[in-house]
């Protein structure tokens, strides 16, 4: 078993939320995005409100669905140009 440390526990919470909408391959409503991280929506919507501030996630403005934002490619650059 492995023995993780103590850590702070939002950022546990907020990368559970990008987790859920990494893996998906469509948009989601906050209900769903809620039922898979096992949070309250009102919760989740802080989170994905601070998450869209930066860029990290983006909001639908049709459908009112989250997903993820041009900020997640930049990280995911950003690790490449460090493995290469």
């Amino acid at each position: 078993m492995e023995n993780k440390k103590n850590g702070i526990k939002s950022i546990n919470i907020g990368f559970s939320i990008i987790n859920v909408l990494l893996g998906s391959p469509f948009t989601l409503p906050l209900k769903e995005i809620s039922r898979l991280c096992g949070l309250s929506p009102s919760k989740i919507h802080s989170y994905l409100v601070s998450f869209s501030n930066v860029g990290l996630v983006v909001q639908d403005p049709n459908s009112n669905h989250y997903s993820l934002g041009p900020y997640a490619l930049q990280l995911g650059l950003g690790y490449l140009d460090h493995v290469n």
